[in-house]
């Protein structure tokens, strides 16, 4: 099912109908519900189906074919010599493939690495190889269709690099599924590389340059570890199939009345990135990430009869312990920051739990709320769980006892957060 783009149809969850267009229910429900969800990782909160990084490093690659290097910024006069010697592959589109032509400068290599890895910078990062496969004029007024077709298994993106010219015009149209953009590729043209990073299998990548002659660098990206999942426009777009399998098997297994396996929930609880006041509408759910997270979650678990609320956690935790000191200096101070809690003592827990629905409107369902408090203390499984790696907490210390040899210290610690929780309706 498609996520949703715009989270403001859920605030009357009573009310919202899910698109189901194109959705194929799965074949097999008996599956590992907490490993479909691993798919929550690879999600990319602040992704987009293209990238423009703007190189102010003025390096010249030192492109050479036929014993001739072409000068920068390119003129038209040398974009219409390179197209007598290129291939035509579209109407007004010349290309030399990597055997035919060379980047003579040797610092080209690192600049066009560091540059490659800037626009890949809101993909999912994976350790990968970048390999030049051509190079392309664009003779104006011209217009290429961009194949990004993988090449094989582990290609996971195209860059291009468009090399400095007097453009004032050009512009790269991409669309995928519901989302579009469109990227401007004219700021400080003459004097810029400008790198752009494209996933394979975008639906559609225009390059129109209506005014000016341009030429760039093509680079196919691979991943290298072939155990790790490619980055892909799923994770920043489209449909995740594995969510609306788990809620088509978690809704078959509650109307059996029988688990098909261990791993089907009783809920599903997942930490939110950003924490949000009590009484926040989905709306304000404002984090990249959450919103993609709650965007994907949405649908399907309306679809098969599910309620998404907010949960929002008061944790605090305490260690109380003796220090000793002077005889009856009791005026001794303490800083704050210099204890963390279980430095000293045992550590106590307390955890706070307010419901709120998607609407903002307060839950009264006291045994859930106990039910996710004994979750977070036990820590048991819990979807994107870092509330105890948080550096984030307010400390107080306070001395709560003394005698003439000690003061009894007690420190507090608490964090505030938000999760997700996922019940059956």
């Amino acid at each position: 099912m498609e996520p949703l783009r715009d989270l403001s149809s859920i605030t009357d969850w009573d009310h919202f109908t899910p698109s189901v267009e194109g959705y194929i229910p799965p074949s097999n429900l008996d599956v590992d519900v907490w490993e479909l969800l691993e798919c929550l990782d690879d999600l990319q909160g602040g992704g987009t189906i293209a990238n423009l990084f703007v190189s102010s490093d003025t390096t010249n690659p030192g492109v050479v074919f036929k014993n001739k290097m072409v000068s920068l910024p390119l003129t038209e006069l040398d974009a219409k010599a390179f197209a007598k010697n290129g291939v035509m592959v579209d109407n007004r589109v010349y290309e030399l493939d990597v055997q035919k032509f060379s980047c003579s400068n040797p610092r080209w290599e690192s600049v066009a690495r560091a540059g490659v890895d800037s626009a890949l910078a809101k993909t999912r990062p994976v350790s990968h190889t970048a390999s030049l496969t051509s190079i392309t004029a664009v003779i104006a007024s011209g217009a290429q269709s961009l194949d990004l077709h993988p090449v094989q298994k582990s290609h996971y993106a195209t860059v291009l690099v468009i090399l400095p010219s007097q453009r004032t015009s050009t512009t790269l149209h991409i669309s995928h599924g519901n989302q579009g953009l469109a990227l401007k590729l004219t700021e400080t043209a003459p004097f810029s590389m400008h790198f752009i990073a494209l996933y394979t299998g975008t639906e559609s990548a225009l390059l129109v340059s209506p005014g000016d002659s341009i030429l760039y660098l093509k680079y196919q990206v691979f991943k290298k570890d072939k155990f790790v999942p490619s980055p892909c426009l799923a994770d920043a777009t489209g449909a995740r199939p594995e969510i609306a399998t788990v809620f088509a098997a978690w809704r078959s297994s509650l109307s059996a009345g029988v688990k098909v396996n261990d791993s089907i929930p009783d809920h599903i609880i997942y930490q939110l990135d950003g924490t949000y006041a009590n009484g926040v509408d989905a709306i304000g759910i404002t984090h990249p990430k959450d919103k993609l997270v709650l965007g994907h979650f949405a649908p399907p678990a309306k679809h098969f009869g599910f309620e998404i609320l907010l949960a929002h956690v008061t944790f605090t935790e305490s260690s109380s312990w003796e220090h000793y000191r002077d005889y009856k200096e009791y005026d001794e101070e303490y800083d704050v920051d210099d204890y963390e809690v279980g430095d000293h003592g045992e550590i106590s827990l307390d955890v706070e739990c307010l419901l709120t629905a998607l609407d903002g409107n307060g839950v009264n369902d006291d045994q859930l709320a106990d039910t996710i408090s004994k979750v977070i203390e036990d820590e048991d499984l819990i979807f994107n769980d870092h509330l105890r790696e948080s550096d984030e907490g307010e400390k107080d210390l306070q001395i709560t006892d003394q005698s003439c040899y000690t003061d009894t210290l007690k420190l507090e610690c608490v964090k505030l957060a938000t999760y997700l929780v996922i019940v059956p309706v």
